[in-house]
């Protein structure tokens, strides 16, 4: 006769209410990278069904991105990271989902069985999409003004004082 499952302790019920909450979605893959279980919120963030991503691999040739968006310079992927069996914390990627591309911040830590034997990493995900956008507005609004300021006689500059009454300026155009 099988054993029924125990009830949740309330542990558990806290972490999956943490989790849940959390607007971010879980998920968990084996030794081969390949999904064995992905919480059900991937499906309100992404429009992928969780039940669509169990059996798949996890891209591991998305290349990590910076807060911009942009490829690293060193031009490593996800994969590599994951391959090195540690954990791992904001690996930035693009996801192309029916939603379109999203900017997916991954963080996991490995997993090991009783003797030591890798067995695959667990993991959170959060779409990080608006803050990628927000960051490239910010960039580009920089850029801009010191394109202007470039261009006009006399100096621009921005003058602060912080709470010890030091003086500093955080912008000075080049003039």
């Amino acid at each position: 006769m099988p054993l029924a499952p125990l009830p949740p302790s309330d542990e558990q019920r806290r972490l999956l209410d943490f989790g849940r909450a959390s607007g971010d979605w879980m998920w968990e893959v084996d030794e081969q990278l390949i999904y064995r279980w992905v919480a059900g919120a991937v499906e309100s963030v992404t429009g992928i069904a969780a039940e669509a991503l169990i059996g798949q691999p996890i891209n591991g040739d998305l290349p990590l991105l910076d807060a911009l968006g942009m490829p690293e310079p060193h031009g490593r992927r996800l994969g590599e990271l994951l391959q090195q069996r540690e954990p791992i914390s904001r690996a930035l990627t693009e996801m192309v989902t029916p939603r379109g591309v999203l900017y997916i911040s991954r963080s996991a830590v490995p997993v090991f069985d009783a003797s030591g034997g890798f067995i695959g990493f667990r993991g959170t995900a959060r779409d990080m999409t608006a803050q990628v956008e927000t960051a490239r507005r910010s960039r580009a609004q920089d850029l801009l003004l010191r394109q202007l300021s470039s261009q006009l006689p006399g100096v621009i500059f921005q003058l602060q004082m912080d709470a010890d009454g030091v003086l500093r300026y955080p912008y000075a155009s080049e003039g």
